[in-house]
């Protein structure tokens, strides 16, 4: 979707620059494995918990904390620094992501509402009720899907429907946070809770970049900030590869696991099978994009311009007159 061939790293050679963006594809890689081994080894069901000696566990919050200051940094060394030479064009995993992704997000759909009855009538919710909010994150999970699929055309991600489906989508996320945090089941201090949060928070904040980059014009790719969508994307890899894809390999051996001891553990304290393979294709479409990132240095010249720019908006906003301040002669 964008012009490759004349867009320079920023690292200044081309292999340095993917293997600096390959970094939070191999950080959720590897917390995806270290999660998965510490809910298979280390997971006491009874009180949801971590053993407090897990090794597994331990590494994959080292892992958590090293990826959410990578992305941070590159979020912050970017921005007002750098600029987009053009807009990331889907590549090959691109495709299968955000087909995958739609497919989940449809059957996810058509799930909760085959078995919205029975959990509704099994729900002892005081508060609000996580299955009703499930429900509605599934309808709005639709968005989603068409989002996914409008993403993969240049023409398409810049329709206003495309913009409507993606911030819908957001929504989805949103409202599946709150379900999470109303479901009881799971103990409110479990850290399988911080790990669902930063997962569902990273795959917001991903689509909300979505949302911003279908905003940016084909031909004018510098309006899109260079920190945000950076770090929107890094997060993303690191947390729903990580913690989505972990949790969905988890709940898969799980599944397979029939008479053993472990399949008769519950409550099953991760979100659902196919919400976390959402989000895993949410960050395998994160990984993708920061791969085909193109990236160019602003001089010091640049860099001293826009921020006089800034600088003469801010004063311009600071001293416009407010709307009940204006008055007419008579």
């Amino acid at each position: 979707m964008s012009d490759r061939t004349n867009a320079a790293p920023v690292s200044g050679t081309s292999a340095t620059g993917a293997v600096l963006r390959l970094i939070p594809s191999v950080l959720g890689l590897l917390l995806a494995v270290l999660y998965c081994l510490a809910m298979a080894r280390d997971f006491d069901f009874s009180i949801g918990h971590f053993a407090a000696d897990s090794v597994p566990f331990r590494a994959a919050v080292g892992v958590g904390i090293l990826g959410a200051f990578v992305s941070l940094l590159a979020g912050v060394c970017l921005s007002g620094r750098t600029v987009f030479t053009g807009l990331a064009s889907p590549g090959p995993l691109s495709f299968a992501a955000a087909a995958a992704g739609a497919v989940l997000s449809a059957a996810l759909c058509v799930r909760t509402l085959l078995r919205y009855p029975a959990e509704l009538a099994e729900e002892t919710a005081e508060s609000l009720s996580p299955t009703k909010l499930y429900l509605a994150a599934s309808v709005l999970g639709l968005f989603l899907s068409a989002a996914l699929i409008l993403s993969l055309r240049r023409e398409g991600r810049h329709r206003w429907y495309a913009l409507i489906c993606t911030l819908f989508g957001g929504l989805s996320v949103n409202v599946a946070m709150f379900a999470a945090y109303f479901d009881f089941s799971v103990p409110l201090n479990s850290p399988v809770r911080n790990f669902t949060t930063l997962c569902q928070a990273s795959a917001l904040l991903f689509l909300l970049s979505e949302a911003r980059l279908s905003l940016t014009r084909e031909d004018v790719p510098g309006d899109l900030p260079t920190g945000f969508q950076t770090f929107a994307s890094s997060a993303c890899s690191v947390f729903c590869i990580g913690i989505g894809g972990g949790g969905a390999a988890w709940r898969l051996i799980r599944s397979f696991s029939f008479g053993s001891e472990i399949i008769g553990k519950t409550p099953e304290p991760n979100l659902s099978f196919l919400r976390l393979a959402l989000y895993l294709a949410l960050g395998l479409l994160a990984a993708d994009r920061l791969l085909h990132t193109n990236l160019r240095r602003l001089s010091p010249e640049e860099i001293a311009e826009n921020r006089r720019k800034a600088r003469e908006e801010k004063e311009k906003r600071k001293n416009a007159p407010a709307d009940g301040d204006n008055s007419t002669d008579d």
